[in-house]
């Protein structure tokens, strides 16, 4: 059971730490500035064959709190684009991320071709957006005949690729990791006392004040007996409290197989003298104090409930 909790314990503070490592990303990201995309995009080859395809990728980074939109993309003269203009983001860094925009051209025209243009613009919550063109080369159109049958896709219309922002998740981990802490960290129910053991902690206090001479011997006695006498009625249902010690002698002849044998001599000197300090103004002494306290504390082990001995 350590074990597991020991576990659970690590994986939520790795869980709170990465979950703080993105989100401090996050937040240094606001005040970032952005960068210029770059000029160009970039072929996967300059020249090709009359149909062929040919793939333009624009990468660049941007801060964690922004994000990027295609507007719209004008081909180079002569070329077509196959397909869908995908955007994406990769490259997850502290507070920053790659996007990075791709497209198909199939160039249809030979000779010299003029550039096309990207238009892409930059995004924050609160903020304009910013604007910026990037450059698509032309694609030079090599000797010969078409590497395929030409087969071009209608161009497809502006789609914006759902992106996969998961760090946000990670960042809803950071309440939860604090939730799962504080559960692991919670106090744990205590079992409520029985009288018996909260007998035995009222005489442990008490034998502690009489042993370091907290109390003067004639209250600690006084005291002493106060609790013997509530132990008496609490645990066996005697009227002891209100009761002389030569009422309960009698009381105890009457039931005396509720007590252990050897404890009914204590009982009858204790309450006797209990009795003289009592009525009487007897002063004890510390001895007779600290002895008295011993055998009261050695009674109520003696008497300990049935219910308490399996405890054990």
């Amino acid at each position: 059971m350590k074990l597991v909790k020991y576990f659970t314990s690590l994986f939520a503070l790795l869980l709170i730490c990465a979950a703080g490592w993105f989100a401090s990303g996050y937040f240094a990201s606001v005040r970032a500035h952005v960068d210029p995309l770059p000029s160009q995009a970039v072929l996967s080859e300059k020249n090709a064959p009359l149909g062929g395809k040919v793939s333009a990728v624009v990468d660049f980074p941007l801060p964690l709190c922004r994000h990027a939109e295609i507007i719209d993309v004008i081909p180079p003269d002569g070329t077509v684009i196959a397909g869908e203009k995908l955007i994406t983001w990769h490259k997850l860094r502290f507070s920053r991320r790659n996007w990075k925009i791709s497209l198909d051209l199939v160039p249809l025209k030979k000779g010299k071709n003029t550039p096309g243009k990207l238009r892409v613009l930059v995004k924050k919550r609160g903020e304009s957006p910013k604007e910026f063109s990037v450059e698509i080369p032309a694609v030079e159109i090599l000797p010969g005949t078409p590497a395929q049958k030409l087969e071009l896709a209608p161009e497809a219309e502006l789609k914006k690729v759902r992106i996969s922002h998961w760090y946000w998740l990670l960042l809803l981990l950071i309440p939860a990791g604090i939730i799962l802490a504080r559960y692991l960290r919670r106090p744990q129910k205590m079992r409520e006392l029985t009288e018996w053991e909260k007998a035995v902690q009222e005489l442990a206090g008490l034998r502690e004040k009489i042993s370091s001479r907290k109390l003067p011997p004639e209250q600690a006695f006084v005291t002493l007996t106060e609790f013997m006498r509530r132990y008496l009625e609490q645990r066996f249902g005697l009227p002891v409290t209100r009761s002389t010690a030569q009422e309960f002698i009698g009381i105890m002849d009457k039931y005396g197989s509720t007590f252990p044998a050897e404890s009914r001599p204590f009982l009858r000197e204790f309450l006797n003298e209990a009795d003289l300090v009592k009525f009487a103004r007897v002063v004890p002494e510390n001895a007779l104090v600290e002895r008295s306290a011993a055998s009261a504390e050695q009674f109520v082990e003696h008497t300990r409930p049935e219910s308490e001995v399996k405890d054990v």
